[in-house]
């Protein structure tokens, strides 16, 4: 396969399609960028005067899709500017704000393989942030910059909670981290306990995170993929 998006004669082309895809989400104000685990505390919100939908929310002023788009490209981009803005939105009140700048440390730590003093000092507070997804990403960010004890503390916390979608979140990040076998003896009992908790479904969770856990033992086990 030949990858024309390195070919510096597609750029023009590149820049043009990037900008066409970026105005379409921006007119049909895309909601991909709200973290699945804060659907429910945007409907919960909707007995306060809030939006009573989804669809309302991603359609307000409150959904906060332009700068989101904005931390989104900034992760992925590799450009030197990165660092100062997504470390702001580490401290951001929207919780949007604060997973996306998360994800952008995920980013750099991997492709970087550290972060400064300064960045894990402003990582640090999210590993215990209430929202589930945001402190998975954090969680994955810090094990990725050598912070693994503090990331392990926050995977361990995050996998005794209840909520699926929050729990799916720290086992997808569990899933892309090369774990110590003393590592994973700490999280698989509770890891285990997810993948046995047939009641997951019946509480209308869907069972993603039991068969999430399911795969995450195997693999930890040394069977085939």
């Amino acid at each position: 396969v030949r990858n024309l998006a390195g070919d510096p004669s597609h750029a023009r082309r590149l820049h043009a399609m990037r900008r066409q895809t970026d105005d379409h989400m921006r007119r049909v104000r895309d909601g991909g960028f709200l973290p699945e685990d804060l659907f429910e505390r945007v409907l919960g919100d909707s007995a306060a005067g809030g939006p009573a939908t989804l669809y309302a929310y991603f359609q307000s002023e409150d959904y906060p899709l332009g700068p989101a788009l904005e931390l989104a490209d900034l992760a992925a981009s590799g450009r030197p500017d990165w660092r100062g803005r997504l470390v702001r939105a580490l401290g951001e009140e929207d919780p949007v704000l604060r997973y996306w700048g998360a994800v952008g440390m995920v980013v750099r730590a991997r492709q970087d393989g550290a972060l400064s003093d300064r960045h894990k000092d402003a990582l640090e507070p999210l590993l215990g942030d209430p929202v589930g997804s945001i402190h998975a990403m954090a969680a994955e960010a810090a094990y990725a910059a050598g912070m693994r004890a503090q990331a392990m503390d926050a995977f361990d916390a995050l996998v005794r909670r209840d909520g699926d979608m929050e729990v799916l979140f720290a086992l997808n990040a569990l899933s892309n981290l090369p774990l110590t076998p003393e590592e994973i003896d700490r999280l698989e009992p509770h890891v285990a306990r997810i993948a046995q908790d047939d009641a997951r479904v019946l509480r209308g969770q869907f069972g993603y995170s039991k068969r999430i856990a399911a795969h995450l033992l195997r693999v930890w086990d040394g069977q085939p993929y």
